[in-house]
C-alpha cells in the first residue's frame, strides 16, 4: 500500500520496480470502480493521485453523510425471512461507515442497537442475552445471534 500513501519511490526500489508496482495497484483499484467513476478518474497517472481523487470526491465527511448513516442505523430492522448473517453484515457495514466518518459508539450501544433491530420473535433471545451480561459487547451479541 506504499503507493497509495506515498507519492515517492522508496529508496530500496528501482524506478522500474516502483512504476510496475504502482501500475499493478492502480489497475486493481480502477478495475473495481463503476464505469462512470472510472471515466472521471482515468486521467490519474499514479495510484497516489487516483486514491486522492477518489477520496476527495467520495469520502466527504459531512453532517449530511453522518445523518444519512445514523438514520439508516437506527431505522434498521431485520426482516423475518432475512438470514442473520446477511443482516449482521449490513449492520456492521453501517457501523464501519460511521466510524470512517469519525462517529463511533460504545460497544454496548452498538450491541443494544443491534439487538433492538431484531424481529419481535427474537424478544426472548434478546432478554436472555442482556440478562446474562453486565456490559454487552457487540462481538458477543453477534456471536450469540449467529450461533
Amino acid at each position: 500500500m506504499k503507493v497509495i500513501w506515498h507519492n515517492n519511490k522508496p529508496i530500496e526500489m528501482s524506478a522500474v520496480e516502483w512504476r510496475s508496482f504502482d501500475e499493478i495497484v492502480r489497475s486493481n483499484i480502477t478495475m473495481h470502480l463503476a464505469e462512470n467513476v472510472y471515466f472521471n478518474m482515468a486521467k490519474e497517472s499514479t495510484t497516489f493521485t487516483l486514491w486522492e481523487s477518489v477520496h476527495t470526491v467520495y469520502e466527504k465527511k459531512s453532517s449530511s453523510s453522518r445523518f444519512i448513516l445514523i438514520r439508516q442505523l437506527f431505522n434498521m430492522e431485520m426482516k423475518e425471512t432475512e438470514p442473520a448473517t446477511s443482516y449482521v453484515n449490513t449492520f456492521s457495514r453501517v457501523l464501519i461507515e460511521l466510524s470512517l466518518q469519525g462517529l463511533n459508539f460504545e460497544e454496548e450501544i452498538k450491541a443494544l442497537t443491534l439487538l433492538s433491530s431484531l424481529p419481535i420473535r427474537w424478544e426472548v433471545f434478546c432478554m436472555t442475552i442482556t440478562n446474562n451480561s453486565t456490559k454487552l459487547m457487540l462481538d458477543e451479541a453477534i456471536g450469540q445471534i449467529l450461533s
